[in-house]
């Protein structure tokens, strides 16, 4: 009895000793997949972050230069305006400086170097690093590429004047976005301004005259991938991780960085130290493409301090089958034990799983789905009844995408991991989202293939908002163009006027004083006193109607008095040159002041349309009103004449004619709305309505 009591000790003890050795394998391989699960959304995290800060960049040094291409010249105050506006709009911790670089040959650089010393650059000339780093005059070239204006400038004064054509990276850059008339970035390179420190990458833009297709230069953006990636790194909260940047589309291949972030310090990494985990992915720039590898060792993933509870756990119910073999009641009881300990276990993966921030599905080995998450059930629409058993290509993926979806999970089935890869995906209700995935194989104990696990990202928002953010472009270059067109009429009408008006005059004063030189030795004092009193008169007149149009391009009392004065003024001054009757109603204070480009805008707007009501209307009483209602700041312009149909003119050839787009243009550059309401016969009001988180409190001086 004895030795059978020890046998079955000794049995029971090893059964449960090796049950125990094999649940803790499990449970520690579940903790594995969910450390493996978590270091992968990390790692897409930090490559989004980085490459939606990389966009932004590109595209502000884009539309950067397209603003500045719309303009003739820009001053350097101009410029340091400019980049205050958008410094005070988006905070880019990685952008050190943006500057301008005109293009200058060799014939004019003396002319250049004299401009920019007349500007305040003292001993300003175009300088290059010489083989110590040491900034000199640069040597004769045919072109030059000098930063002219950068800002900000404290901290930049090194890289003024410095010839990016002396350095054959910058030149390759700019040499590409010449030939191919568009931005670029260069590869990573030392930056002038930081000498001896990390290295840097510069993104070009081209600036053509206008309308020509003749390049004047580039607008460069200057930028720190130190920086730029430990920011991303830092914000996604990541810890003990390696990480490396490698320019591909250089030949050779350019290692950028390589480094650990541990407690939010950026530190040269340890090649002794193994990885265990490794992402790759790909970091996308204007003509270049960066390989991103983020790396993790096991030992820098923290367990769960409930693991060490199971194989404890194990040994302690050995300890009891073993002491308790002769009763099978409480075999059988600790057995119970044990499996309700492996479901705990199982229903915490479950659990962990279902509810990741994340979409995650799983597929068995012939591609039928058998995992389905919450997340991807909210994000697609299919519960995980809908989908379970179904195959996850035909179920999901539209037609013409399945040949390549159905690609990667068989290369998954092999043992191949597939990472950021774009899927459309089809929901519930019909809709096509985009999702970024990562497949990486499942096995099971014996390291067979049972299967494979998707990892993904809804991008689809991502996708949207460059869509739309090519839309606005677009809309902000036909609003660019219909301000020019714009101009173009006011100077028409400008020119217009100095013919009928001045240029008539001086031309009287000049045939009065052609005819007293010819006759002025024949002729008396009287008759010569006529003829010089009617010179000086046509001079006399010429001169008042310069002052008229001076004061209605822009009345001196705008900027002494203010925009209410200013109407009252307009409307009075009117009133004599024309005949009309003009009134001017308001219950605002004559001190009242608005923002500058506000008072502009208004005045312009009230004087086109008086015009207008002078020019077009058939006479009666023309009104001028300014109030504020409840916090909207509002501007009518009301006459009595023969008004017109407003959708005829709007439709017309000849829609520009009364300068409606015009004072609409005018209206959308203050963020104000205006209205045109007139009927043959009936007159005519223009409403201006700006709301007073637009124009603000008023002000008085």
């Amino acid at each position: 009895m004895m030795r059978a009591f020890t046998f079955n000790s000794t049995t029971a003890m090893t059964i449960g000793l090796l049950a125990t050795v094999i649940t803790s394998l499990f449970v520690f391989r579940l903790d594995g997949d969910r450390r493996v699960l978590e270091f992968q959304k990390m790692s897409t995290e930090v490559q989004t972050d980085i490459q939606k800060s990389l966009d932004i960049y590109h595209e502000l040094i884009a539309d950067s230069a397209a603003a500045i291409g719309i303009t003739s010249s820009i001053s350097r105050n101009q410029f340091a305006s400019f980049v205050q506006a958008i410094e005070n709009e988006h905070l880019h911790p990685a952008m050190r400086a943006i500057s301008w670089i005109p293009i200058v040959n060799d014939e004019s650089r003396d002319q250049f170097e004299n401009r920019a010393n007349s500007e305040g650059l003292d001993n300003f000339q175009i300088t290059q690093r010489d083989t110590n780093g040491q900034l000199i005059r640069s040597e004769e070239r045919a072109l030059y590429y000098p930063v002219f204006y950068i800002e900000p400038l404290e901290g930049n004064e090194p890289a003024i004047g410095f010839d990016l054509g002396s350095n054959q990276h910058r030149l390759d850059a700019l040499s590409m976005s010449t030939a191919t008339e568009s931005t670029v970035a260069t590869s990573p390179i030392e930056l002038v301004q930081r000498q001896g420190s990390s290295l840097g990458f510069l993104i070009f833009s081209p600036v053509y005259v206008q309308n020509t297709g003749v390049l004047r230069g580039f607008v460069s953006g200057v930028f720190d991938i130190d920086v730029l990636v430990q920011s991303s790194l830092l914000s996604n909260q990541s810890s003990d991780i390696d990480i490396a940047l490698i320019d591909e589309s250089h030949d050779p291949l350019i290692p950028i960085l390589n480094g650990t972030i541990d407690d939010g310090i950026f530190e040269e990494r340890d090649l002794a130290r193994p990885v265990s985990h490794e992402s790759v992915g790909e970091i996308v720039l204007p003509n270049r493409v960066w390989k991103l590898v983020i790396g993790k060792s096991d030992g820098a993933f923290e367990r769960s301090t409930w693991l060490w509870a199971v194989p404890l756990l194990g040994i302690i119910t050995s300890i009891a089958i073993a002491t308790s073999i002769l009763a099978i009641e409480r075999r059988r009881q600790a057995s119970e034990a044990f499996n309700l300990e492996l479901e705990a276990v199982s229903e915490d993966l479950a659990r962990l799983i279902d509810t990741a921030n994340a979409p995650i599905f799983g597929v068995d080995i012939n591609g039928k789905i058998n995992e389905w998450n919450a997340n991807i059930a909210a994000t697609t629409g299919y519960s995980r009844d809908d989908v379970i058993g179904r195959d996850l290509v035909d179920a999901l993926i539209p037609e013409e995408n399945q040949s390549q979806v159905r690609a990667v999970l068989e290369a998954a089935l092999v043992g191949e991991q597939t990472e950021n890869y774009e899927s459309p995906v089809v929901t519930s209700d019909g809709r096509t989202l985009q999702i970024l995935l990562n497949s990486t194989t499942r096995r099971n104990g014996q390291g067979e293939i049972i299967g494979a696990v998707g990892v993904g990202q809804d991008v689809t928002e991502r996708v949207r908002t460059e869509i739309e953010r090519n839309r606005l472009f677009t809309e902000k270059a036909d609003l660019i163009r219909q301000l020019l067109e714009t101009q173009e009429e006011e100077r028409a009408a400008i020119a217009y006027d100095l013919h009928d008006g001045p240029a008539q005059q001086l031309s009287g004063a000049s045939m009065f004083i052609e005819s007293y030189i010819a006759v002025k030795d024949e002729i008396d004092i009287v008759e010569s006193d006529s003829i010089i009193s009617k010179a000086k008169d046509s001079v006399g007149l010429a001169l008042e109607e310069i002052q008229r149009i001076m004061a209605g391009l822009r009345p001196s009392s705008l900027d002494d008095l203010g925009l209410v004065q200013s109407l009252r003024e307009s409307a009075n001054e009117v009133s004599r040159r024309t005949g009309h009757s003009i009134e001017f109603i308001t219950q605002l204070d004559e001190r009242t002041r608005f923002d500058e480009t506000i008072e502009i805008v208004l005045y312009r707007i009230a004087q086109e349309a008086v015009n207008n009501a002078v020019k077009h209307a058939g006479g009666g009483r023309v009104s001028v009103e300014l109030i504020d209602r409840d916090g909207v700041l509002v501007l009518k312009v009301k006459d009595s004449g023969a008004g017109f149909d407003v959708d005829l003119m709007m439709t017309s050839a000849d829609k520009r004619g009364m300068g409606l787009v015009g004072m609409r243009e005018r209206a959308a550059m203050i963020g104000a709305g205006l209205t045109v309401t007139s009927r043959a016969g009936d007159g005519t009001l223009v409403t201006v309505e700006l709301v007073s988180s637009t124009h603000g409190e008023f002000k008085h001086v």
